[in-house]
């Protein structure tokens, strides 16, 4: 049984993103170990399981490093179990097929001897790609705005705020890594709660990524990109005691890369709720860059369940 080193989630808000808390590369990285790929390190999520981001990132190593020479083009997920933090995870990577334009290949982790999450990965050859227009002019950048409000210094003291205090950024905020650094969106609103239109936006970056590969940048956005999409779902609870008490997991997570992500930059996320009902939602989420290009799109499938009480 080989164990793996816990990082949990902050729990508390470190507004000084610049500190690096974190050693990325051993977060990101995998070693081929007996004919398999094994993670170094284990990110906690707040409910004390294996953060799903950080599975999706390790398949996309795993098949970067089974298929190199190649740019990750789209990954779908499934979270079959949750993860224990405390023990590695062993990828097996299948070569479906490789071409000269593309790789494509499956990945399965499994933990002592339990699949918890399967992988579809298209990987392309690299070249020049036909790059979108920019999509908002509206927005100034990251470095001009309000860093977000100090409402609270820990997620006891953000839930004691009264309803038109707290939001779900501000708890997501806190619970979130110390490598993140987001910022409210300056002069348009961080949520829409209308039912028709649940939305999010707001900068995020890691200042501390700047030294990583291109390869890693890739792997890095992956494991970002399943940490906020509970905010829309959120946005439509009209109770703050309803959301605390409502969970919310992953199941199935897709992302397509249109760019290659510099996550050291600052980049745009706005996230939506597509639709909700028999406790599952759909959000889509797009990523671009501070100059408005698209780097990547992004949906999930989540299963919302009610939160066990605490003694």
């Amino acid at each position: 049984m080989i164990q793996a080193q816990m990082i949990p989630a902050s729990e508390t808000f470190l507004y000084d993103a610049t500190e690096m808390l974190l050693p990325l590369k051993d977060i990101l990285a995998v070693d081929f170990v007996g004919g398999i790929y094994r993670n170094r390190r284990a990110l906690l999520n707040p409910g004390g399981v294996t953060y799903g981001g950080q599975l999706a990132a390790n398949c996309l190593a795993a098949a970067c490093a089974a298929s190199p020479g190649y740019a990750p083009a789209s990954l779908h997920v499934s979270f079959l179990a949750a993860g224990d933090p405390s023990q590695c995870f062993d990828y097996e990577v299948d070569q479906r097929r490789k071409g000269r334009r593309l790789s494509q290949l499956t990945v399965t982790g499994t933990q002592n001897g339990r699949a918890a999450v399967d992988a579809i990965i298209t990987l392309a050859a690299h070249g020049e790609m036909l790059r979108n227009a920019p999509r908002f002019e509206c927005y100034p950048g990251a470095e001009m705005n309000r860093g977000l409000p100090e409402v609270a210094h820990n997620r006891k003291d953000i839930l004691a705020q009264s309803s038109n205090e707290i939001t779900a950024l501000d708890r997501h905020v806190l619970g979130s890594f110390g490598f993140m650094d987001i910022r409210d969106v300056a002069g348009a609103p961080r949520m829409s709660n209308s039912r028709q239109n649940a939305r999010a936006s707001y900068w995020l970056r890691v200042p501390s990524s700047g030294e990583l590969t291109p390869e890693e940048h890739y792997i890095l956005l992956t494991l970002i990109s399943d940490f906020w999409f509970s905010l829309p779902m959120f946005a439509q609870l009209e109770e703050r005691q309803a959301a605390a008490e409502i969970g919310f997991a992953s199941l199935d997570h897709a992302i397509w890369f249109h760019a290659a992500p510099k996550c050291d930059n600052w980049l745009f996320i706005e996230a939506e709720l597509l639709a909700a009902g028999q406790a599952r939602t759909l959000c889509r989420a797009t990523i671009s860059d501070a100059q408005g290009s698209i780097v990547a799109t992004v949906l999930q499938d989540g299963l919302m369940t009610a939160r066990s009480p605490r003694c």
